[in-house]
């Protein structure tokens, strides 16, 4: 049983979902990072429903176009198991966080069955809503579930490669984690693509030109390339790489929001001044912290300070509709390589 009054995190939930022996019940799971609270949920489902009970013993209710609806929920839970151990009862987005019924809440919650385990996985949590919470992480198990840090991405993906035979380079396992901004859904689907054609192909080490074929763009390694040519002072470089990534239909608002979370990345491995340091802090893949940490070196701490309060101005220009967005971006380029 998790520790009463504790928001874990997902990593912990996938733990405790693993321990669970049935003593549970109760679990509400939030976060980005959706692609393990599904595997969460298959997990339990594999571990109480048995097999071909599926239709009978679990049942999925979404409510993302209702209120709370504490009644159907507790006449789902209510029901036994008919040839599992549990009963697993799913709610989506039951709308609980925006409702004023905590009291309906707390009798659904504490008048649970020990023959049911009963899920919330919610797009939005309050957890300002402190009663509520309250409810859930005294009678069950409450996680919010962001994005896995890079460590545990990389390991992930050499994990998956080496269960097909394959070994991967430090830069394709970097490459990959940028390319799909660290979804492990998209991570997932890229991993099985490149093990077909690895294996197609007989290439037993995957490299940075297997990714790069065969990957979406990377949009992160592109801010990259728009930061180096910005601190060579070469305004037209900056400009032909901005334009190839919004011809891949790349949304301004995600550049915008990338540079500036860049240069942002740039000032603190700048401060911080060692690449083992910035991995821990900034949970960062160790091959991100060092070519950040080489391009931090070109710039001074004054001129990225001023950059990143120029890129501000930028975002504020755009927000208050004196330019477009693209305009915005382009003039922040040919000001910042201006700059010294």
């Amino acid at each position: 049983m998790a520790e009463k009054g504790k928001i874990m995190t997902g990593r912990e939930v996938m733990n405790a979902a693993k321990a669970d022996d049935g003593s549970v019940g109760l679990y509400l799971m939030w976060g980005d990072e959706e692609f393990l609270i599904s595997e969460t949920i298959r997990y339990l489902k594999k571990k109480f429903i048995a097999e071909g009970a599926e239709s009978m013993d679990y049942v999925k209710i979404d409510l993302s176009d209702r209120s709370f609806e504490p009644d159907l929920i507790r006449n789902n839970t209510e029901l036994p198991p008919w040839m599992s151990s549990r009963r697993i009862v799913e709610v989506r987005n039951s709308g609980i966080f925006g409702s004023k019924e905590t009291d309906a809440a707390e009798f659904v919650i504490k008048s649970l069955p020990q023959s049911t385990t009963l899920i919330f996985y919610e797009n939005k949590v309050d957890k300002k809503k402190k009663n509520l919470m309250k409810l859930f992480t005294d009678n069950g198990i409450a996680g919010e579930f962001e994005y896995m840090d890079d460590g545990y991405l990389s390991s992930f993906i050499i994990r998956r490669f080496s269960k097909e035979g394959l070994t991967i380079n430090e830069d394709a396992v970097a490459s990959i984690i940028s390319r799909c901004d660290k979804s492990l859904r998209r991570i997932t689907n890229e991993i099985g693509k490149l093990s077909l054609y690895c294996t197609a192909e007989n290439i037993s080490n995957i490299s940075f030109a297997e990714v790069e074929s065969l990957c979406p763009p990377d949009i992160k390694g592109s801010i990259f390339d728009i930061t180096d040519a910005v601190g060579k002072g070469n305004a037209a470089e900056a400009l032909t790489v901005l334009n190839s990534i919004i011809l891949l239909k790349t949304p301004c608002t995600m550049i915008r929001f990338m540079l500036a979370r860049h240069i942002r990345q740039l000032i603190c491995v700048k401060e911080i001044g060692n690449k083992d340091k910035a991995v821990a802090r900034l949970k960062i893949h160790p091959f991100v912290a060092k070519k950040l940490m080489a391009q931090a070196g070109n710039f001074s701490m004054d001129r990225l300070i001023t950059l990143y309060t120029m890129c501000a101005a930028g975002d504020r220009d755009f927000k208050t509709g004196r330019i477009d967005e693209r305009q915005s971006i382009e003039i922040f380029i040919v000001r910042a390589s201006q700059t010294r």
